[in-house]
């Protein structure tokens, strides 16, 4: 069963992570819920993707596992995987405090051991258990509620159709219901 994280879960997450020195799991967590990136968008960033002067992180590769079993850095799937997104402050100060050449690994861990590293995290804190990847669904939910459109929602996302963005990774939550029940109610 899909569970959206709610923000008092991810907050303690980051806080957790942060208090046991693990500061790529608190980026990480960070780029899946501010950011809606995949796993293997984190784990394929480079400090050079980020332009920390312009607000933004480039979005044009992945790390994915080859049929021998090994991590290796691909293009996205399709055209829409690569986007420039803006940051937002969290990222940017986190970002900024990282030393390194431009070709430096953002964080130092593939996919795989980010999700085990991420569900011991989560077993540590009392939150509802959810998975890593969950925290993109609750990227684009908040999205929606806090007024993104449709097609800004697609290309955050990385998708190529709108409609896909809403169908597979928006949920109503109960304050969407009660603003739309108010939004009816004032028109009567």
């Amino acid at each position: 069963e899909l569970v959206i994280p709610t923000l008092e879960d991810i907050r303690a997450l980051v806080d957790t992570a942060d208090q046991k020195g693990d500061a790529d799991m608190a980026l990480a967590i960070i780029l899946g819920s501010q950011l809606g990136l995949r796993r293997s968008e984190i784990c394929a960033l480079t400090l050079g993707d980020f332009d920390l002067p312009g607000g933004t992180v480039y979005i044009g590769k992945a790390m994915v596992e080859d049929s021998n079993h090994r991590w290796v850095i691909k293009a996205p799937k399709t055209s829409a995987g690569y986007r420039i997104l803006p940051l937002t402050e969290d990222v940017t100060y986190r970002v900024s405090r990282i030393i390194g050449p431009p070709d430096q690994p953002l964080i130092s861990i593939n996919p795989g051991c980010l999700s085990q590293r991420f569900e011991t995290l989560r077993e540590t804190v009392d939150v509802t258990p959810f998975r890593f990847h969950d925290l993109r669904h609750s990227f684009a939910t908040q999205a929606i509620a806090g007024g993104v459109d449709p097609k800004s929602l697609s290309h955050l996302l990385g998708h190529t159709k709108a409609s896909f963005s809403l169908d597979r990774y928006t949920h109503v939550t109960t304050e969407m219901q009660e603003s739309a029940a108010a939004t009816m109610g004032s028109h009567f």
